[in-house]
């Protein structure tokens, strides 16, 4: 597996694994036709936008690492969707 395989297919550094598998497992269930998942694509879309953006408030706050370490990441979804605010 190379690296950036690796790096997809980790919890850590990608917090949208479950997503990611998931459209994954629907094209494999669907014979590879895109149209069969475009639910799975919209989720797993969503997720990469979300962190992105939590990313990025984090850069211009000067919070490191970018990306949060697996066990701060549910408690910043609860916030967003109590408050609508990443931070």
């Amino acid at each position: 597996m190379d690296k950036n395989a690796q790096r997809l297919a980790s919890h850590d550094t990608n917090p949208c694994l479950k997503e990611h598998n998931s459209s994954l497992k629907c094209l494999a269930r669907n014979n590879y036709d895109p149209e069969s998942c475009e639910k799975h694509f919209s989720n797993y879309k969503a997720c990469k936008s979300f962190w992105n953006e939590v990313k990025r408030q984090r850069r211009l706050h000067g919070i490191r690492p970018l990306l949060p370490p697996p066990e701060e990441r549910e408690a910043i979804k609860i916030k967003f969707f109590e408050s609508g605010k990443i931070m």
